[in-house]
């Protein structure tokens, strides 16, 4: 059996029923065998589910392999002291104690001092309250004593979907894949909209790239869509009519665009970028504005205050890392510049792009349901 402890799913007030439902649809998602054996305020007490499932599952603080043992002092002191007994004798100890049934005659430190004096009496061990090397934890539930040794902390957040439905622009770079974890940590179920060259050689090897990538993702969200779209049309406009420092401003823009009215048509409520302020070229303040002046779909921004350390950080410990720095090209290293424009004036580029008709091209890709759609499951 495994404990579940929620955090800001128990803050939700009248809503949180609504919130642990999703969670356990969610759970059940990945864990079809799940079983609920006990519920009670901001904790779940399952079985059926391994903890794979539970480290990838949003919405989860931590959890932890659990027995439950009836109200009564002697099978809890009991149980205790075989616990104790595995202990390490040369370290010191700590049984904290959290009392949610506040009817129970016993207080938590009460409690705590008792149990510790019965490990103290049998085995001698040395107890620190402050910074213990190893504990035993008991809760004091509404009919039951939960009792652990281990206490897991993983992902926090809010569950998959509580927050809406995004589409991510996923580039196969570092930063996209972070992007979109991050925004499923906050509740946002994500689908992943990736502009891909046909053309190419190296077009399976790029296409496999970004399966993998949702594929990794997928095991935080269960399953993922991802839609492929060809841009060799609208790369072969802007390289053949726009002057080469506005070219990645341009393809950009075209990209929010595109992904705005595709997010609408397909009920999507917001654009998950990659960007990060000041981290390259198109992503100064200014650029940005005009970049993003292209959709009007809301646009959420995660990585926007980090550095490219954090984020690398952030990727490996995801385990997408790995298949982002896979040698193949993306779509935006093909149609750089060296020396790009890093003011690019919103009334500018708007020019631009009427001269040259790009909306043209990206309503026919819209209207001819120029798409590939792959799912990915967990």
């Amino acid at each position: 059996m495994r404990l579940i402890h929620f955090w800001e799913i128990a803050l939700k007030g009248k809503n949180r029923r609504d919130f642990e439902g999703l969670l356990l649809r969610n759970l059940m998602q990945k864990a079809p065998e799940l079983k609920i054996i006990k519920k009670e305020y901001g904790k779940l007490i399952v079985e059926g589910v391994n903890e794979k499932v539970l480290q990838t599952t949003f919405g989860i603080a931590n959890f932890a392999p659990v027995k439950i043992v009836d109200l009564d002092m002697d099978l809890l002191s009991s149980i205790i002291l075989k616990l104790a007994e595995k202990l390490d004798k040369n370290k010191t100890f700590k049984v904290e104690v959290k009392r949610s049934n506040k009817s129970f005659p016993i207080t938590s430190p009460q409690l705590s001092k008792m149990l510790g004096e019965v490990i103290i009496k049998k085995f001698g061990l040395k107890p620190d309250l402050k910074n213990p090397d190893q504990k035993i934890w008991v809760e004091v539930g509404n009919s039951n004593f939960l009792i652990y040794t281990k206490l897991l902390t993983w992902l926090w957040g809010l569950p998959i979907g509580s927050s809406g439905k995004g589409l991510a622009l996923l580039s196969g770079g570092i930063d996209s894949p972070v992007a979109s974890w991050l925004m499923m940590k906050r509740g946002l179920k994500v689908d992943f909209f990736h502009a891909i060259n046909p053309a190419l050689r190296d077009f399976n090897d790029i296409k496999q790239k970004i399966i993998d990538l949702s594929k990794q993702l997928a095991n935080y969200q269960g399953e993922a869509k991802i839609y492929f779209f060809s841009y060799k049309d609208i790369n072969s406009l802007i390289v053949q009519n726009v002057a080469p420092r506005f070219r990645m401003i341009v393809f950009k823009r075209s990209i929010f665009r595109l992904g705005a009215k595709f997010a609408q048509k397909h009920k999507l409520e917001a654009i998950v970028p990659w960007d990060s302020l000041a981290q390259v070229a198109s992503q100064t303040l200014q650029n940005i504005y005009t970049i993003w002046s292209a959709s009007w779909v809301p646009v959420l921004a995660p990585l926007i205050w980090m550095d490219k350390r954090e984020v690398i950080s952030l990727a490996q410990k995801i385990w997408t890392y790995d298949i982002s720095i896979r040698k193949v090209p993306d779509c935006c290293s093909l149609i750089a510049d060296k020396h790009p424009a890093t003011k690019a004036r919103l009334d500018i580029v708007q020019k631009i792009e009427a001269k040259i008709g790009i909306e043209k091209v990206e309503n026919a890709i819209l209207e001819n349901n120029n798409f590939e759609q792959i799912i990915v499951k967990y």
